[in-house]
């Protein structure tokens, strides 16, 4: 399964993202990813009046299957963060031209 990360928004605007296959991932954070791609996870999108907010998108395609994910720190679900810090940390800019 492949997994498609993208942060945009904060005071700079900037956009990160990667690319990764999740079975490149280590175990615990293999297995929120499978559970993302499961559909199973109540997401809130994010707040689009919090001008500044960062905005976390996360594409997991499996086969056919295509399943999206968005959210924002404030309505992230907790156990969720290991994810989103290491796929942050994997980031390189986007250029948007």
């Amino acid at each position: 399964m492949k997994l498609h990360f993208q942060q945009s928004g904060g005071f700079a605007g900037l956009v990160r993202g990667c690319d990764v296959d999740v079975k490149a991932l280590p175990a615990g954070l293999a297995s929120l990813a499978e559970e993302l791609a499961e559909g199973k996870v109540p997401g809130r999108a994010p707040d689009r009046a919090v001008r500044d907010d960062l905005r976390y998108q996360l594409t997991l395609v499996k086969g056919t299957r295509r399943v999206e994910f968005e959210a924002a720190p404030s309505t992230l679900p907790e156990r969720f963060e290991p994810l989103i810090e290491f796929l942050v940390e994997s980031s390189k800019p986007i250029s948007l031209r």
